[in-house]
Parts: C-alpha cells; structure tokens; sequence
C-alpha cells in the first residue's frame, strides 16, 4: 500500500520533530521546517502544524544550531526551543493539504557543504524559500 499524503501526516503527528529534519514545501513555492503537526482527520479542510521560525538567524546562528542538535535528546521538554538556541521560536501554519506539494525528510543534520551552498542559493532565509 503505498502512503499517501494523510497517511504520512498521520504518522508524524504529535510528537516534537527537530529543527531542519522534516520540509513542508508548497505549492506557491514556500517551505518551512515542521516542528509538531497536530491530529488530523482524514478529508480534513486545513491542517494544523508548528513550524520553526528561523528567520532571525544568521549563519553562525544556523551552524550553532546545527551542532546543539545531537546534544538535546529530550524533545518532549516545555523549554526543547530555547535549549537548541535562544532565537529559535515557533509558529502556528494551517494548511490546505492540496496546497502542498511535497514533504522532504532530511536525514543528516550536518549537511555536505556543496549541499547546503545549493540549498543557500535558494533559500531567502534559512527554512523559508522565496519563489
């Protein structure tokens, strides 16, 4: 049985997911990290997430990031955000699950530098894209 789009999102919800794991792309062009997708019923109108907002980050920030990852392992802690980094903070996305267009599960922290310079030429700000 091949996973569709719900199926997917069913397995992934509620739990913490860290940041630059799982990409919520869109069909306008917009992507965003996923940090918690709340339950959803199937043929749902919206669907209700936490994103990462890492718009306030600079490079040095995001590789900081980067390496705090794999030091805090409890997820379901009230302060998980502000252990990773001070600026990390959240936001609520609803979606219509016909405007997305793809999930990306990214599964190396620590991405290959030629990745990351590819990705950097296409992100405005890291974890969101500007068409």
């Amino acid at each position: 049985m091949a996973a569709t789009l719900e199926t997917y999102l069913g397995w992934s919800q509620e739990q913490t997911i860290p940041p630059l794991c799982l990409e919520l792309l869109l069909r306008s062009g917009r992507s965003y990290w996923i940090a918690y997708i709340f339950r959803c019923e199937p043929d749902a109108p919206m669907i209700t997430m936490r994103i990462w907002d890492m718009r306030a980050f600079t490079d040095a920030d995001t590789q900081a990031l980067m390496s705090t990852l794999n030091t805090v392992h409890d997820r379901t802690a009230p302060d998980y955000a502000a252990k990773l980094h001070r600026k990390l903070d959240q936001a609520t996305l609803r979606v219509a699950p016909g405007d997305i267009e793809a999930l990306i599960e990214w599964h190396d922290r620590t991405w290959p530098l030629e990745l990351k310079q590819a990705i950097d030429k296409h992100l405005a700000v890291e974890g969101f894209r500007q068409p």
